[in-house]
C-alpha cells in the first residue's frame, strides 16, 4: 500500500498512469495472442515487462528514504543499489521489438 501511495503522488500520478495503462494493454494483448494462438512463444514478455517494472519501484522506494533524510542508512543505500542493478532490464524491453518481425 505503501508503494501504491509512493507512485501516486501528485507530482508522480500521470506518468504513473500512463505507465499502468501501457503496460495493463500490453499484458491483456498478450493473453489475448495466447489465447488465441495456444502458443507461448512470447509468453517471456511478461517477465521482460516486470523486470522493467522493478527499477522504477526501487526508485519510487529510495527517493522515499531520501525525502525522510536518511541519505546515508542502510535503506536507502539498499534500494540505490538495487535501482542500480536492475536498472540495465528497464531499457531491455525496447529490444524485444526484434521478436515481433521473425515469427511470420
Amino acid at each position: 500500500m505503501k508503494l501504491v501511495k509512493l507512485a501516486f503522488r501528485r507530482e508522480t500520478a500521470m506518468p504513473m498512469l500512463a505507465l499502468s495503462f501501457a503496460s495493463a494493454v500490453s499484458i491483456g494483448l498478450l493473453v489475448a495472442r495466447i489465447l488465441w494462438t495456444g502458443d507461448l512463444i512470447y509468453g517471456s514478455l511478461a517477465w521482460n515487462l516486470f523486470l522493467a517494472w522493478l527499477p522504477l519501484v526501487f526508485a519510487l522506494l529510495a527517493r522515499d528514504q531520501f525525502r525522510k533524510g536518511a541519505h546515508r542508512n542502510w535503506r536507502f543505500l539498499g534500494f540505490a543499489g538495487a535501482w542500480l542493478l536492475f536498472f540495465p532490464n528497464a531499457p531491455y524491453i525496447f529490444t524485444d521489438v526484434i521478436h515481433l518481425t521473425t515469427h511470420f
